[in-house]
């Protein structure tokens, strides 16, 4: 199934989706049905909030209302913005899985994989729930250990070591001689395990090899003009 779906169709290469992490689905590639969002967000707040400044309104208002003076409530410095912190990388995208000879294995088993990442499984006989993605151990020190934390490529994207959060079908009202869908369409959503850093921005895409080439021939030269810089002015990868 490697590079098609359906009736033998090349999955064009931008379009190519795949989870090389998932032990079950290291050799199947998937298609890209829409646009990829990627959200990327920090937040910030005023150094000095609201509530910091009620007192200074009541007693400018004592003094506007027993004196008739003006005295100023705050200045626009209190509003100045200070990192809270930054979420991790969220990307949303759907993914088209198609039957090739047998509905069950192309589309129900697959689907049933990526579906099950983001929900609990059953400890035992008594309904026991065992929490989905992965525990602090395992993604510091045994993160190959854990299919649940997932690589997720789509032609020329990599986000690495990421978690599932949803995965929602659309399935198909078609299907084969035994009953089973020939398509499932699963929008996923997921999120990196950690904070989005410069790091993992920079990562985002794979390295193009002409320039990787490039790059190679310039290192024996140690000055910085000759080198991509990042918004900091430091060189990428440095």
């Amino acid at each position: 199934m490697s590079g098609n779906f359906g009736q033998g169709i090349t999955i064009p290469r931008g379009k190519k989706v795949t989870f090389n992490t998932i032990p079950d689905l290291k050799d199947r590639d998937f298609l890209l049905e829409e646009d990829i969002t990627i959200r990327i967000n920090s937040n910030f707040s005023p150094i000095i909030s609201g509530e910091s400044t009620a007192a200074l309104v009541t007693t400018a208002g004592f003094f506007k209302d027993k004196f008739g003076i003006n005295i100023p409530v705050g200045f626009k410095q209190f509003g100045f913005q200070q990192w809270t912190g930054t979420d991790p990388i969220s990307i949303s995208f759907m993914i088209g899985i198609y039957m090739d000879k047998d509905a069950y294995e192309d589309v129900v088993v697959p689907s049933q994989i990526l579906m099950s990442i983001p929900v609990p499984f059953l400890i035992g006989k008594n309904g026991g729930l065992g929490a989905p993605g992965v525990s602090l151990y395992s993604a510091v020190f045994d993160k190959n250990s854990n299919s649940n934390l997932v690589d997720i490529d789509i032609g020329s994207i990599n986000i690495k070591e990421c978690l599932i959060t949803s995965a929602e079908p659309t399935i198909s009202q078609e299907v084969d001689e035994d009953g089973y869908p020939i398509w499932i369409k699963l929008k996923i959503d997921a999120k990196t395990l950690w904070t989005a850093n410069n790091e993992i921005i920079y990562g985002l895409f794979k390295p193009k090899i002409a320039n990787m080439a490039k790059d190679s021939i310039m290192t024996d030269n140690t000055s910085t003009n000759n080198k991509r810089l990042n918004h900091n002015g430091q060189p990428v990868g440095s």
